[in-house]
């Protein structure tokens, strides 16, 4: 504590993060809440709180856009700017832990 300054740290466990239990990826409980479901235009998964009850009477779902976004400026670690021509959203590897579904935990 220099200067007599204190500060407060947070922290998530995030489903698929770290050490915390989780579902194998491909099990259809980890499938059934993947971030990516209901997402994109080239699939016709639906996320799953399309399908329960009281998200159908909140009147929220989620906007489908381009799996792939195309020449999307970025910026550089030195402050520069650079074209990423071909942006891939989504998870390489295609698990379900992923930005997506950890943004929905949220």
């Amino acid at each position: 504590q220099e200067g007599g300054t204190t500060c407060r740290v947070y922290a998530l466990d995030l489903l698929g993060s770290g050490w915390s239990s989780k579902p194998f990826r491909e099990d259809p409980s980890a499938k059934a809440i993947d971030g990516e479901n209901g997402r994109f235009v080239d699939c016709d998964s639906k996320c799953y709180r399309e399908t329960t009850t009281q998200q159908q009477t909140s009147g929220f779902d989620k906007m489908r856009s381009a799996p792939i976004l195309e020449n999307v400026p970025l910026g550089t670690p030195a402050g520069g700017h650079r074209l990423a021509t071909s942006l891939e959203l989504r998870h390489p590897l295609r698990s379900p832990y992923n930005f997506y579904t950890w943004a929905e935990q949220i």
